[in-house]
This record gives structure tokens, C-alpha cells and sequence, in this order.
């Protein structure tokens, strides 16, 4: 498999109207820093992205960004990512709140709750863990899958999702899972990388596309 990285850095600016858009999708992600509000806005945020990973899919050719139109589509599109997060995050919530509980308890007890503290530590280390295999061996796959459809059926479609981890293809899904680590990674060395974060993640949905279209169009019927 091939991803061809200088496509996915520029293809958008082919659009016309790409300063419009992007300006639209800097000021909803400052936005999202804003108590309450903050709270939707990633859900749009990622709709948006979703929406346009499923049009490069399918019309790879076309470089133009989705109109902020429908903004109402985009928010119930990112919405549906709301329950795969919720099962891949559910042990760090579980793991998190044990540890509280027990560096309170140990806190209160003294000396002798120092026992109760580490076991605390090692139950957190262990669920975030557990968390981190849910989010590489579910929650990318699963959203990859979603993105060819954008139905929430997606998350649960193993068949595909287990496709994308099968032998032929582990590797390639390794690959991707690396670019995800470099660019995190270098947003947190790299602060100032941030400001450039909108454009990232449009050349992450190119990536994502060109992914999805190499994968599935060795097996189409594997989508169904």
C-alpha cells in the first residue's frame, strides 16, 4: 500500500473556496475551548471531517471541502462516534475513578494507606491499558469502516473492522496507526503545532480515504 502524502497536504487547496472553510473550521475549534459550548462542538468537528474522509472515499478526484452549510448533518454525523468512544474509553473512566477512590482512602488512612494507593495505581495503569487496545483494535478501525457510510451499524460491523486487522492488511493499519502517533506525539513536543491542527486533520482525511479505498477495494463486499 501506498499513501501518497503530498496529495493529502494539498489537495484542498485546489478549492476555491478553501479560505472561507477554513476559517469556519479554525473559529468552531476555538470555540470548543469555551465551557459548555466546548462540550458540542468536537461532535461537528469530527462530522465535518467524517462527511468529508466519505467523499474523498468515493469521489476522489473532487477537491472541494463540504459548504458549512448543513451544519445540523455534520453534528448528528459526529454524534454517532458517541457511542464507540464511550466503549473505548469506559475502563480509563472506571480506572480513573478507582484511583481516586483509593488516593482518597489512602490519604485519610495515612501511613498505613499506602497499600491502597499503589493498587489504586496499578488498577489505572492496567485500564488505561485496556483502553489503549480498544481504541487501536475498535475505535480507528471502527471509525474507518464508518466513514465508507457514515451509519452508526458501522461501528458494529466486525467482519470490516476484523478485515482491517487481518494478516493482509495489519501492516498497512500499523502504518496509519504510526502517522497518528508522530502527529500527536509532535503536538505535544511541538505546541505551536496546534495552530495548524485544522490543517492536519484535512490531510488525515485524505490519508484515511486513501486507506479505505486501497483496503476494501481488494474485497468491496467486506464493507457490507
Amino acid at each position: 500500500m501506498k499513501i501518497d502524502f503530498n496529495h493529502a497536504l494539498i489537495y484542498y487547496f485546489k478549492d476555491s473556496d478553501l479560505l472561507k472553510k477554513i476559517l469556519l473550521l479554525y473559529l468552531i475549534f476555538i470555540a470548543s475551548f469555551i465551557p459548555i459550548i466546548g462540550l458540542f462542538l468536537p461532535f461537528l468537528i469530527s462530522g465535518y471531517l467524517a462527511a468529508n474522509t466519505n467523499s474523498r472515499i468515493f469521489r476522489p478526484n473532487d477537491s472541494a471541502l463540504y459548504e458549512w452549510r448543513n451544519i445540523s448533518h455534520f453534528f448528528k454525523t459526529g454524534c454517532k462516534t458517541l457511542v464507540p468512544l464511550i466503549i473505548s474509553f469506559f475502563p480509563l473512566g472506571i480506572g480513573l475513578s478507582f484511583f481516586m477512590i483509593t488516593a482518597i482512602l489512602g490519604g485519610l488512612a495515612g501511613a498505613k494507606g499506602g497499600a491502597a494507593t499503589g493498587f489504586g495505581y496499578l488498577v489505572f495503569f492496567v485500564c488505561c491499558l485496556i483502553t489503549l487496545l480498544l481504541v487501536l483494535l475498535y475505535l480507528l478501525p471502527a471509525y474507518l469502516v464508518f466513514t465508507t457510510n457514515l451509519e452508526c451499524k458501522s461501528f458494529f460491523n466486525f467482519k470490516a473492522i476484523t478485515f482491517i486487522l487481518s494478516k493482509n492488511h495489519c501492516k498497512d493499519y500499523l502504518h496509519l496507526v504510526w502517522y497518528y502517533f508522530l502527529f500527536t506525539l509532535a503536538t505535544i513536543i511541538i505546541p505551536f503545532v496546534i495552530f495548524f491542527l485544522p490543517f492536519i486533520l484535512l490531510a488525515f482525511v485524505d490519508i484515511n480515504a486513501q486507506f479505505v479505498r486501497q483496503v476494501f477495494a481488494i474485497a468491496r463486499d467486506k464493507i457490507e
